[in-house]
């Protein structure tokens, strides 16, 4: 029964991973939209910015809880999720050519 519990909590956490990722990606579609010409105003380079990284940091949950995921069914082990307060993690996006 506990590990019917588990696998319930790790689908969960990688649906809402998911959730967020899509809405991250719709957010970033919905700011380039409105750069017809593919040429940002220098005000809007920031909100694009912005909303890449959110997109990056949420892409980087889904892949932690499918990793999760695949642990406990390949091995029946669930490793412990260390996350950075929210804030961290947009003020220092992880460097893009390093992982």
């Amino acid at each position: 029964m506990e590990r019917d519990r588990i696998l319930h909590a790790l689908q969960a956490e990688l649906e809402a991973a998911k959730q967020s990722r899509d809405a991250a990606s719709q957010r970033f579609d919905e700011i380039i939209s409105h750069v017809p010409s593919g040429i940002p105003y220098p005000d809007n380079v920031e909100r694009i910015r912005q909303a890449s990284r959110e997109y990056t940091s949420t892409q980087q949950a889904v892949m932690l809880a499918l990793n999760r995921l695949n642990e406990f069914l390949a091995h029946g082990t669930v490793t412990e999720v260390v996350r950075k307060p929210a804030a961290e993690e947009t003020a220092n996006p992880p460097d893009s050519k390093t992982g």
